[in-house]
Order: structure tokens, then sequence, then C-alpha cells
């Protein structure tokens, strides 16, 4: 802001400038999400998993509080794309991610840690929480039944 004054010494106004920069700061957080953000699940990504948990890690050790993870891998999941191809894999995928979204609370740090393995951090459950956490997970994926055309097949291989 530049003051605007007159001949005689009094204020006539202010002179300022301003811009729009909403389009840049939506570009921003686009690009921060990109950084962060499996493409294909919508779940974390590893960097951010990493960053987040360390830091979880870090207030649960200061406060003496439980902590637990629950690993994922998909069984099989080889044969899966080998079989009905890479897109039913896809989905196979984002299924999974659906399901860990809906069986977790908002203050678990869930992740794609890598092609198809997945985390959950569990901040303040001790190893009981876990368990049941992992058993609620296993028995809703038992249920999931892949949609894909032509045909569907079981989401459990060993079912």
């Amino acid at each position: 802001m530049h003051p605007y004054i007159s001949d005689s010494g009094r204020l006539k106004g202010i002179v300022s400038v301003t811009m729009d920069i909403t389009a840049r700061k939506e570009l921003e957080m686009q690009l921060q999400r990109m950084a962060t953000t499996d493409p294909l699940t919508g779940l974390s990504n590893r960097r951010l998993f990493m960053d987040l948990s360390e830091k979880e890690i870090r207030r649960s050790t200061r406060y003496g509080l439980r902590l637990s993870l629950i690993l994922l891998d998909i069984d099989h999941f080889k044969h899966i794309n080998d079989t009905h191809g890479h897109d039913a894999g896809d989905l196979a995928l984002c299924k999974l991610s659906d399901l860990i979204r809906t069986h977790c609370r908002e203050a678990d740090i869930t992740a794609r840690f890598g092609g198809e393995e997945f985390v959950i951090l569990l901040p303040e459950t001790g190893e009981k929480g876990a368990e049941c956490s992992a058993e609620k997970l296993r028995q809703a994926l038992m249920e999931i039944e892949i949609q894909f055309q032509p045909r569907s097949f079981p989401f459990y291989h060993d079912r």
C-alpha cells in the first residue's frame, strides 16, 4: 500500500495493488497431494506414511502410549494380474484400499506402502486392539468378490 498525498499534505487516498493467487494456491495443494498420495488408491504413499508415523512414534514414546502396526499384503497378487489382467489387479488394490478406509479410525495412519503392500499404524492401540482390527479386516476381505468383466473372482484366493 502506498498513500496518495495532495500538494497540501492531506491524504487523498491509498494506492494498493492486489493479485488473486487462488489458482497458484490450488496448484500448490495439487502438487502436495501428488507428492504424498498414491495415485491409484488415494491412500497416503510411503513418503507421507513415514513422515506421519515418525511423528506418531515420537508422540507415543514421549507420553508412554501404545502403538501398533498392521501390515497387509495381497497373497497371490501376481496370479490375479496374470490370470485376469492388470486392470483387474488395479481394481483389487482399489477394493482393498476402500476396505481399509472403511474399517480404520480417523486417527489411524494408512498407506499403500508399495506394490500390493499396505500398512496401518494404530495410535494408542495395544496388541489386543490391533489383533481385533486385523481380524475384522481379514473377515471383511474374505467377503469381497471382485466384479471384473466378463467374470468375477474372489479377493481371498484360498477360499
